[in-house]
């Protein structure tokens, strides 16, 4: 499908990733997110669905591919959230990675950064 021949509709591709997430189907979650990706009108709207796909990933060993949707995920306008990068670091720790969760988690202990709870961001919309 290309841009010129229809626009998706994004509550079902919302549904869809979500449903393939949680089934493990993860390959096709991704093909799915990166097709809703490609529709610049779109690429902001996906916030929840980048936080789960990183968590699925990491929780699958696939922290390669986690850590390819994270630049992703900041280039579309979306603000980190600290589970994802918590998510990243168990991941790494999943596969044996200890050098390079140790290496992540201090350079989020070494950033000035006040972290926003989750319902303190809420009330604030």
């Amino acid at each position: 499908m290309t841009e010129s021949d229809s626009v998706p509709i994004l509550s079902v591709y919302i549904v869809l990733i979500d449903s393939f997430i949680k089934a493990g189907r993860l390959e096709v979650a991704l093909e799915l997110h990166a097709e809703l990706s490609s529709f610049s009108s779109f690429s902001a709207a996906c916030k929840n669905t980048y936080f789960s796909l990183i968590e699925s990933l990491s929780l699958a060993c696939k922290v390669d591919e986690a850590f390819k949707l994270y630049p992703d995920m900041i280039r579309s306008g979306h603000v980190p959230e600290l589970s994802s990068s918590v998510h990243l670091i168990e991941g790494l720790l999943r596969v044996g990675k200890w050098e390079e969760a140790l290496q992540l988690s201090d350079g989020k202990c070494r950033m000035d950064i006040h972290w926003v709870q989750e319902k303190q961001a809420a009330d604030a919309n």
